[in-house]
């Protein structure tokens, strides 16, 4: 079986608004700091498309396979204007544009041996990436005109392996047995401008930021169900995580294990 969907929009949001800011002294009246007016308009485009595909190979073996993808673009040009009572005035217009990706496969094999196990392996992979370039023009009376510039760069990638088997047993037993592994790294770079110069101010931690994780997961499970009334749940699981992080001239890791085992019983008072 096959299926496929398709969206696609845009629109147009404008905006406009009065300002004023205010002060009451001691004693006195409240008065007008400044006032101003703020407009902007901002224009979404949105894209996406998703799909999946089921073969039955036989009875015993099934895939599946899913594709997913999105992009999303926000441009925005907005106006900032001021006038204070001594005679100052303020002009700000600001242009950004943030446009947004994002892509998703997922691999599925079933496989039934027989009528008393099931085996399913998942595979899912993910990205996701981020930019945004923000343009600022500040004029303040009696000033030279300051340009900022904002501009980011960030793009996660991801994996995700999962592998779970089931087994019927004699004796009322229902196995389980599986692990999951995952890998991310993400990696983001940011560069700040001040009139077309670096702005050192913000060197701090420099301008590259990667981050990497692994993680694995091991689990074993028995269902045991004496009779209609009583049942146990058995269970050991394990989880060992690691991850890595750069932010400029800084290193970090963050490393855990763990274990844990689980013990449940379940009574139905109905068949007491």
């Amino acid at each position: 079986s096959f299926n496929l969907q398709l969206s696609a929009s845009k629109k147009t949001v404008p905006s406009y608004s009065d300002l004023i800011q205010t002060v009451t002294p001691a004693g006195r009246a409240e008065q007008a700091l400044w006032q101003g007016q703020a407009s902007a308009n901002t224009d979404n485009s949105n894209l996406s498309a998703s799909g999946s595909i089921a073969w039955k190979i036989d009875d015993r073996n099934k895939l599946s396979f899913s594709p997913t993808a999105g992009y999303i673009d926000m441009q925005r040009e907005s106006v900032d204007q001021r006038h204070w009572i001594n005679g100052q005035t303020l002009d700000a217009r600001q242009q950004s544009k943030t446009p947004f990706t994002a892509t998703s496969h997922s691999l599925t094999w079933n496989f039934n041996p027989d009528e008393r196990s099931r085996l399913e392996l998942t595979w899912i992979s993910k990205h996701f990436g981020f930019r945004a370039d923000t343009n600022r023009e500040e004029s303040i009376s009696g000033q030279i005109p300051t340009l900022y510039r904002n501009k980011q760069d960030r793009d996660l990638d991801s994996d995700f392996f999962k592998i779970d088997y089931k087994l019927g047993l004699s004796g009322g037993h229902d196995l389980k047995i599986g692990g999951h592994f995952s890998r991310s790294q993400e990696n983001g770079e940011y560069a700040y401008w001040i009139n077309g110069s670096p702005d050192t101010s913000l060197d701090a931690l420099g301008m590259r930021r990667k981050v990497r994780g692994n993680e694995y997961r091991l689990f074993v499970q028995d269902d045991w169900r004496l009779n209609d009334a009583l049942a146990f749940n058995f269970g050991l699981s394990g989880i060992d995580s690691k991850i890595d992080l750069e932010e400029g001239g800084y290193r970090g890791q963050t490393n855990y294990r763990l274990w844990s085992k689980k013990l449940m019983v379940t009574v139905h008072a109905n068949y007491v």
